[in-house]
C-alpha cells in the first residue's frame, strides 16, 4: 500500500511539473515572439519604422478588419518581386496609387510579400493571414527563377528540427502524420532530396 501511494505520488507530481514548466516556458516564449500576423508571416521579428508596418511588411498600418470606406480589398501574395525594397515603391503601393490617379475609391491592396519565401511559405501565408483580413482577391505571385526549385533539406541527413510548415520538419511530420489516416503526410527522404 505505501509503495504505491509513492509511485501515485510520484506519476502526478512529475505531471504536474511537466505542466507548469511548458505552461511556463509558453508564457516566457510569448514575450520573445512577435505577435499575429508578423509571427505567421517571418521566422524572426522586424522592428517597425523605414516604410515597415506593425506586421513586419513593407507597407503602410493596415488593420485586420475590413475598413468600412474600403470597397474592394486585394491581398497580395509573394516574395521579394512583391516586396519590392530595391524599388521606389511596391506593387501593392502601386496599384494603389494607379488606383487612386484614375478617381477609383476604396480599394486597399496589402501587401504580404516576405523577402526568400517559397511557395510553400506562400501556402501558409495564405491560409494563416491573408483569409483572416477578409480579402475580395487574393493574387499569388511566383517568380520562375528560384520558386519552383526543389532545395531539398540542404545536403542534410535529416529535415529540421521545426520548420515552418508541418511538413518540413522532424516535430511537424510527426503531427501531421497523426492527424492522417494514411500517413502520407510526410513525403520526405532523408537523404537529402524530398
Amino acid at each position: 500500500m505505501r509503495f504505491s501511494r509513492r509511485i501515485l505520488f510520484g506519476v502526478t507530481f512529475s505531471a504536474l511539473l511537466v505542466a507548469v514548466t511548458l505552461a511556463g516556458i509558453e508564457i516566457i516564449a510569448g514575450y520573445f515572439a512577435p505577435s499575429w500576423p508578423q509571427r505567421v508571416m517571418r521566422s524572426a521579428p522586424v522592428t517597425s519604422g523605414n516604410g515597415i508596418n506593425s506586421w513586419g511588411m513593407n507597407d503602410q498600418e493596415r488593420s485586420i478588419a475590413k475598413p468600412a470606406d474600403v470597397r474592394f480589398r486585394g491581398v497580395f501574395v509573394g516574395d521579394s518581386f512583391v516586396d519590392l525594397r530595391f524599388n521606389r515603391q511596391t506593387l501593392p503601393e502601386a496599384v494603389e496609387n494607379l488606383a487612386h490617379e484614375a478617381s477609383l475609391k476604396g480599394l486597399e491592396a496589402v501587401n504580404l510579400g516576405v523577402v526568400a519565401t517559397d511557395p510553400r511559405s506562400y501556402y501558409y501565408r495564405t491560409r494563416d493571414v491573408a483569409l483572416s483580413i477578409s480579402p475580395d482577391a487574393i493574387l499569388l505571385f511566383f517568380f520562375s527563377g528560384n520558386d519552383f526549385i526543389d532545395e531539398g533539406f540542404h545536403d542534410h541527413w535529416l529535415p529540421p528540427l521545426v520548420d515552418e510548415s508541418p511538413g518540413g520538419s522532424l516535430l511537424g511530420c510527426r503531427a501531421a502524420i497523426g492527424q492522417s489516416s494514411t500517413g502520407s503526410v510526410c513525403r520526405t527522404s532523408f537523404v537529402g532530396t524530398s
